[in-house]
């Protein structure tokens, strides 16, 4: 219902513009008139697309917010220049070819504007990607030792010294930094893939004592290199 709520005011938005381009009495030639129409339509468009598309899509539109600003002001330009140069050229009696000339030339500013808005749009979804894939990171090494943490719960045979060292490697988690630097992210595929096989080597603790241990070891290097890494 809403999506057709939407496309109804669009399009009763463009029936208004094309019924009043033909009924108010300005004199225009056809071509002219027919200029005009279109212009008005291209303003009633770009303006009628970020207010009413939200009711007519349900995707996620929050990359475009940071573009938004930049595309918005360009077509606030595109709108008054377009108009104005309307007027004028309805008063000064501008040949049409001119007047399509000049509008055809602000036209142009406007999908440069929309080049830039989509560029924007761009570089806020790399970086939004590059910051849950650090966060993902981050939670996927907590999962990890989590594994680990549940893998000790069932095995009463491992040292006490592991069972410290795994606590303190925990408890050190809390101070890792988001980072999407290729030499965080290969630390923290490490730092995972060594908690899976401490997790698969505990139960066997007693046979595997010296290489849980080396294990461990590894892990708690893995984890200070990878908090050395801030950004």
């Amino acid at each position: 219902m809403k999506r057709f709520l939407g496309i109804l005011i669009l399009l009763l938005g463009q029936a208004f513009i094309v019924a009043a381009m033909l009924l108010l009495p300005h004199g225009l030639e056809q071509n002219i008139m027919i200029l005009d129409t279109v212009v008005l339509s291209i303003i009633w468009w770009v303006f009628s697309f970020d207010l009413i598309r939200p009711i007519i899509s349900e995707g996620d539109h929050a990359p475009e917010i940071g573009s938004l600003g930049i595309r918005w002001k360009g077509q606030l330009l595109y709108a008054f220049l377009a108009i104005v140069f309307g007027i004028l050229a309805a008063y000064f009696s501008l040949k049409f070819e001119y007047q399509l000339l000049g509008q055809g030339g602000l036209f142009g500013i406007l999908v440069l504007t929309w080049l830039f808005s989509l560029m924007a749009k761009r570089k806020v979804s790399e970086v939004a990607a590059a910051e849950t894939k650090a966060l993902d990171g981050r939670a996927q090494m907590k999962i990890a030792v989590r594994e680990v943490q549940d893998a000790l719960f069932d095995s009463p045979d491992a040292p006490d010294d592991i069972r410290r060292a795994i606590e303190e490697i925990e408890g050190q988690l809390r101070y890792i930094t988001p980072c999407s630097n290729p030499e965080a992210l290969a630390y923290e595929q490490k730092f995972i893939q060594l908690a899976h096989e401490i997790a698969i080597t505990l139960p066997h603790a007693k046979m595997e004592g010296e290489s849980l241990r080396a294990n461990v070891a590894r892990l708690q290097r893995t984890l200070a290199q990878r908090k050395s890494i801030l950004n």
